[in-house]
């Protein structure tokens, strides 16, 4: 069987049939197996004995690429929105997608960046006068402003004009 993308396979016999389970590798998914008729989607795949499976397909998706190009957190959610304003889907493979797409992407990405606030991700315990913070990030100003420039020169690269971060955090 050959490997497509990164991940392993193992498989169980039993009786008539084999049992096949996909191990995507860290930020992979199961995109199909194959044989020389069909693609599968399922995971575990059982098949009778007597179907070969040609091939596993593993693919990188957008969601764990877009994670992958910035140092902030976004949540799931966010990439769901900016995803449905480009007609893109969540469970899309990177391969499958042209530089414009994935480059407004992360422009979009760079926009909600810069507009979250400074502080972001921390959970703060409290009680009897005393206070504990942890898990917090930051990001300042200028990195902010950053994000913003280079999210508007990919704009300007594609001919798309007008993006810039409306939200602006003053005090909390």
């Amino acid at each position: 069987m050959q490997i497509i993308g990164l991940g392993k396979v193992s498989s169980t016999v039993s009786d008539s049939n084999i049992t096949y389970t996909a191990v995507p590798s860290k930020g992979y998914s199961l995109k199909y197996w194959s044989t020389s008729m069909e693609k599968y989607t399922d995971n575990p795949l059982t098949v009778e004995n007597s179907v070969e499976i040609v091939s596993v397909t593993f693919y990188y998706g957008i969601l764990e690429y877009l994670k992958s190009m910035v140092a902030f957190e976004v949540p799931d959610t966010t990439l769901y929105s900016i995803l449905s304003k480009r007609g893109v889907s969540p469970q899309a493979d990177i391969v499958d997608l042209d530089d414009k797409t994935k480059d407004l992407l992360y422009a979009d990405v760079l926009i909600w960046g810069s507009t979250i606030p400074s502080t972001y991700g921390s959970v703060v315990d409290s009680g009897g006068g005393w206070t504990h913070q942890e898990g917090a990030s930051t990001i300042n100003a200028a990195d902010k402003k950053r994000f913003e420039s280079i999210a508007n020169d990919i704009y300007r690269r594609y001919g798309e004009t007008g993006h810039h971060a409306d939200i602006r955090i003053v005090a909390l």
